[in-house]
This record gives structure tokens, sequence and C-alpha cells, in this order.
């Protein structure tokens, strides 16, 4: 069976280069990245897609793209990390979970790593992947920290959001008893 995946990305022509997180970048270099990126996916046997949004249309880009079922999905560092972008990051994650929901997501950092996310999701990354931070950059890697696992700390793939919600859960719990808790004095 062919592993399907799909990039998402931001079209290279919409890229505001004016913003820090694209400095140094040309549309041209953007493009060659993408493709660099899909031909590694398909070097490991992979049939990889890229969905380059247009902002004006994010939602009806990425459902046009989500005709076809996917393995996994990617999401690029250009449309999740620029605070500006916060509102179309937010618009493709409920897309995806509208129409390919329980379909693995992963984030990259760059073009140049979308393989090894997808690879993180699709449990196919020959070395173990170790996050240096303890929760933010495993949940940008696409993975959390488990109690639930039989060794505490345990790194845990996630699988769209489904593996988050334990995690949330546990927050919520800690934040309640904390609130609630009696205050010395009163």
């Amino acid at each position: 069976m062919t592993v399907k995946v799909l990039l998402i990305g931001i079209d290279p022509r919409e890229v505001d280069l004016s913003d820090p997180f694209f400095a140094g970048l040309t549309r041209e270099r953007i493009s060659a990245s993408i493709d660099e990126s899909l031909a590694e996916m398909k070097s490991r046997g992979w049939e990889p897609a890229f969905c380059g949004v247009h902002i004006a249309s994010a939602d009806a880009d990425v459902e046009a793209a989500l005709v076809e079922k996917r393995d996994c999905i990617v999401i690029g560092g250009g449309i999740r990390v620029p605070p500006k972008n916060l509102v179309l990051f937010e618009t493709i994650v409920n897309t995806i979970a509208r129409h390919a929901s329980g379909t693995p997501i992963a984030f990259n950092t760059g073009a140049l790593d979308s393989g090894d996310a997808a690879a993180r999701q699709l449990n196919q990354l020959k070395k173990p992947y170790r996050s240096r931070s303890r929760f933010h950059s495993g949940l940008s890697a696409g993975v959390v920290r488990h109690r639930s696992n039989a060794a505490f700390g345990e790194l845990v793939p996630m699988s769209g959001f489904a593996s988050i919600i334990p995690l949330c859960e546990a927050i919520d719990v800690k934040v309640k008893a904390f609130v609630d808790r009696p205050i010395k004095g009163t």
C-alpha cells in the first residue's frame, strides 16, 4: 500500500517576505524547498502532494486537497509559527478536523524536514525522536509525554489531536485543584 502524505503550506506567491520568520528567503527558494521536500518523500516510496493555500481561500484549498484520503498531513511552519498567521492556522486545523478526522497531523520546522515530521506520525523514522524541552518542542514535533504509558514521560506520537486530549484533561484537573485549594488564614 502506498503511503499518501499531504504537505500544506502557504502558496509561495502569497508568502509575506517582510515577516521575520521568512528573513532571507525568496519565493523561488521557498518553491525549491517544497520541491525538494516532495522529492525526499517520494524517495521514501510515498506519494506526496502539496497544497499551496491562498490566504483568502485557505478553507476551500485544504478541503479540495482532502477529497483524496491521506495517511498523514504535514502543516508547514510558515503557517503555524508567525503570530499573524494564527487565524490561518486555526482555519486549516479546523478544516482538517471536519474533512479528515482521524488522519495523523505532523508539524515541520521547515520544508526540508517534512518527511521526518510525517515519518514520526507514521512510525517510520529510523531513529527515535527525543524532544529537547519537556513540552513545547515535543508538541511542535508531534509528540507528547503521557503518564499512562508504562514508562512515565515516554514520548508518544500524536494521531491527529486525539493523543493530546488526556494531557489537556490532566492539566485541567491540576489547574482546578490549584484554584479550588483552601487558602490559609481565610
